[in-house]
């Protein structure tokens, strides 16, 4: 949970290639929702996310966006 109490951490879970993670949040109109954000691994440097809110029993997409990791090899 955020400090202050707005952000309520629920279930995660892997599967396969996608990380799922569900919380409570305020929605853009400031009422509380339940959202979802799923990180997907395409390659050891590439990643797709994506954040649904839940209306009745679907997740309504609301945004993705990706992501490049460069892995860099400490030098000792």
């Amino acid at each position: 949970m955020a400090s202050d109490g707005l952000v309520m951490q629920g279930p995660m879970k892997w599967e396969r290639y996608v990380l799922s993670a569900k919380f409570r949040a305020p929605h853009f109109e400031n009422n509380m929702a339940d959202m979802k954000v799923e990180v997907t691994r395409k390659t050891n440097d590439k990643y797709i996310c994506a954040l649904f809110e839940k209306e009745g029993d679907n997740w309504r997409p609301l945004a993705t966006w990706s992501m490049c990791e460069r892995r860099i090899e400490p030098k000792c």
